[in-house]
């Protein structure tokens, strides 16, 4: 079904700004706004000063078989690839709304 969907407007599929998921990560026209999501982990990390991101990155790891699960085909990313892709995602998601 999404490859169909996909095929009636491929550009509705390419983000222009930022990749949320594994599906374009690396591309260099993203490349400026994964720098961002660096940014906006700091600043959550400077709020939070009673968790490091180890934690975080600990606890990511124990969910990761859970998360590669979520999606329909397999993710050629290693591990400590995929994790950081989860942590950096997801701060910049929390970031962005508050």
């Amino acid at each position: 079904m999404y490859d169909g969907l996909r095929r009636q407007n491929e550009k509705a599929y390419e983000p222009l700004m930022v990749a949320i998921s594994p599906y374009h990560r690396g591309k260099a026209k993203l490349k400026q706004m994964e720098e961002r999501k660096l940014w906006y982990l700091e600043q959550l990390l400077n709020r939070e000063k009673n968790k490091s991101v180890n934690e975080y990155i600990m606890a990511i790891k124990e969910l990761e078989e859970r998360a590669r699960n979520c999606y329909a085909e397999t993710m050629r990313l290693e591990s400590d690839e995929f994790v950081e892709m989860m942590l950096l995602d997801s701060f910049f998601k929390i970031e962005l709304f508050r």
